[in-house]
């Protein structure tokens, strides 16, 4: 049983009459458009394993900052805050990504992430509340 039996299917929005199914996306434009760039630089020797490794720091931290933002805050403020405290966002995800990579400690990684995003979540506010 994969993926395709616990998504959600749409209807095709090209034509009523098209008969073919999508998927629904599960990630935002430009987090899928640095995913098939990393892919395709893997085969090219010194870019690949940086390049895959900064799109899991950006897809980790901004996943995991605005899943915890917008428990808090709608969508506006969430992407406010985003876009002031961002480097410390890819910052914590670059850690998650690095720690991801040791073999017990990547079974933590959800539960010391997003303590991890409410911390800079709560400094990012006040830092935007003191001026």
């Amino acid at each position: 049983m994969g993926l395709q039996m616990i998504l959600p299917r749409r209807r095709c929005r090209r034509s009523p009459e098209c008969g073919c199914r999508h998927q629904a996306r599960l990630s935002s434009f430009p987090a899928t458009a640095a995913q098939k760039i990393s892919s395709n630089c893997e085969a090219v020797t010194g870019i690949g394993l940086p390049l895959g490794w900064a799109v899991s720091a950006y897809g980790l931290g901004r996943g995991l900052f605005v899943t915890i933002a917008m428990r808090r805050m709608d969508r506006r403020a969430a992407e406010q805050v985003y876009r002031a405290g961002r480097w410390p966002v890819f910052a914590q995800g670059a850690a998650m990504a690095l720690a991801a990579t040791v073999p017990l400690l990547n079974l933590l990684i959800p539960v010391i992430g997003t303590a991890a995003m409410v911390h800079v979540l709560d400094r990012t506010v006040e830092r935007m509340r003191a001026g």
